[in-house]
């Protein structure tokens, strides 16, 4: 998690004005950790939203939401459509996460943060929710989930400023193994209408999602030019259509391959898996791409 430094000021609580109760400090952002992890089981998006917001501090545009197999979110808004993946009652039944043991926690003052280890339980692709009391319809049943964490404070508050989360690889291999392209087709069909729609019609959204590859990036898996990647960003469509059906179409702003840290989009060829004849737009040239059906490849000039 070194990789993702903290931005601020520097000298972290060493800024703070004398006679700050540390003790109270501490249990106020203990407490930030403990409301956005019940967030999971917010109720209904504009609870989500109004307590997501509440959390951060939404004055400083730079704040962001780091998971590596996943992406980097800067600003609120980004903020709030990531995190809804993992919001039972706003994904559609992707995921459930459960619990929340919190172990190895340790405080850094200077840069205003603290690191712990979260061990969870999770169920997968539920038909019908899991609760306390029932375990609902989901093809997986309750998996341990265990995710680190490091999470940044504006100095001296509560408030949440930068929160890397790395899953273990039980996580993100479900996480991936459920992005279907024809559900986020279905998506688009449902909440991408009029002047939001990104394609004609349920056949050629699929046409389109079929001709990228499932995955660009070899490490950050749900970032680039992708299908999953477009999967991803379709859990927003039905809350804010004008602001999110844009990430799914043609061209995603938010789903390049300038996003992968080892262009393994950029250097495949036809047989490669992650090859797709549908040309990366960030690749440095030389690019592989095809000149139409039956006709092979060629380097592109």
């Amino acid at each position: 998690m070194d990789r993702y430094p903290v931005h601020g000021p520097p000298g972290g609580d060493a800024v703070c004005p004398p006679g700050t109760n540390a003790t109270a400090l501490a249990e106020a952002r203990l407490a930030t950790i403990a409301r956005y992890s019940a967030l999971k089981s917010a109720p209904d998006f504009d609870t989500y939203n109004r307590s997501m917001r509440a959390l951060w501090d939404t004055a400083d545009p730079a704040i962001r939401v780091v998971v590596p197999a996943a992406g980097v979110y800067t600003g609120i808004e980004d903020l709030l459509e990531y995190v809804t993946l993992v919001v039972g009652s706003l994904n559609g039944g992707y995921v459930y996460f459960a619990g929340g043991d919190v172990r190895s926690l340790a405080w850094t003052p200077s840069n205003a943060s603290v690191s712990f280890a979260a061990a969870q339980t999770a169920r997968y692709y539920c038909a019908r929710p899991p609760t306390e009391a029932d375990g609902g319809a989901c093809e997986t049943d309750e998996i341990p989930a265990l995710t680190a964490h490091h999470v940044s404070f504006k100095p001296c508050t509560a408030l949440l400023r930068q929160y890397v989360l790395e899953y273990d690889a039980t996580q993100v291999y479900l996480a991936a193994r459920g992005a279907r392209s024809a559900v986020t087709c279905a998506r688009h069909d449902r909440w991408c209408t009029g002047a939001n729609a990104q394609y004609g019609s349920f056949e050629e959204c699929m046409t389109f999602m079929d001709a990228l590859p499932a995955f660009s990036c070899s490490t950050a898996i749900f970032q680039g030019d992708s299908a999953i990647c477009r999967f991803k960003h379709s859990f927003m469509l039905r809350f804010r259509p004008e602001v999110h059906c844009p990430h799914i179409g043609r061209v995603s702003p938010p789903c390049t391959d300038c996003d992968c840290d080892d262009g393994v989009a950029c250097r495949t060829r036809p047989g490669d898996v992650h090859f797709s004849p549908v040309r990366p737009r960030s690749c440095p040239r030389p690019r592989w791409c095809g000149r139409g059906r039956g006709c092979g490849y060629r380097k592109c000039a």
